[in-house]
């Protein structure tokens, strides 16, 4: 294994899946809906920075979140999460098309709430295998993490967090394996500078 390997290996063991993995984890069983749905959608934008190589940089938000969607799967259709996009009514009262960016991860991370009637669904409890080990997974194969529900009549977006994070996971794991087993060159120099870019950063005193 060359050193520049072991580094994105120990890289991904420590922060991906260490610390947002468990911390996603944890504040699902605390219960807390809308902590978790926000660190998701920002850590996908965090996803799409380093694909391409853009984190660190300003004004490049919207296009790091939506280079993530493109990891993203839903059920094998990979174009699900990067495709989702409906009609809204803004407070202009103008009508636009809202993206998964637009109406969850704005909403979310701007105005507390995602834009429109929606809700944020999350299962604590998950589930537990034989030897009693905790998974998140709390949602069937059909679940998805956003979609438009009929809740008596009434059309709302949902937020899924468990299903959201089951697909969020799988996004990474598929970044990862670009990276260390197909060892694709593109990806990783863009992950190479934007770690170097974002290095140099110091406080000073």
């Amino acid at each position: 294994m060359d050193r520049a390997e072991e580094e994105i290996k120990n890289y991904f063991k420590k922060y991906i899946f260490g610390f947002i993995f468990n911390d996603i984890e944890n504040c699902m069983k605390a219960k807390a809906n809308y902590t978790v749905a926000l660190a998701l959608l920002s850590y996908t934008e965090f996803l799409g920075g380093l694909i391409n190589g853009t984190l660190g940089l300003q004004g490049r938000s919207g296009e790091q979140f939506n280079k993530a969607l493109e990891f993203f799967e839903y059920k094998g259709d990979k174009d699900y999460y990067r495709n989702f996009k409906i009609n809204f009514k803004d407070v202009d009262f103008v009508e636009k098309e809202g993206d998964i960016y637009t109406l969850f991860r704005c909403g979310l991370a701007h105005e507390y709430f995602i834009k429109g009637d929606s809700l944020v669904h999350n299962n604590p409890d998950g589930y537990r295998d034989s030897n009693g080990k905790f998974y998140c997974e709390g949602c069937t194969e059909d679940d998805t993490g956003v979609q438009i529900i009929d809740d008596n009549g009434k059309k709302r977006l949902r937020f899924h967090n468990n299903a959201y994070f089951r697909d969020f996971k799988n996004a990474w794991k598929k970044y990862y394996r670009k990276l260390v087993e197909e060892k694709d060159k593109d990806l990783l120099q863009k992950f190479k500078n934007t770690l170097d870019r974002i290095e140099v950063r110091k406080i000073v005193f």
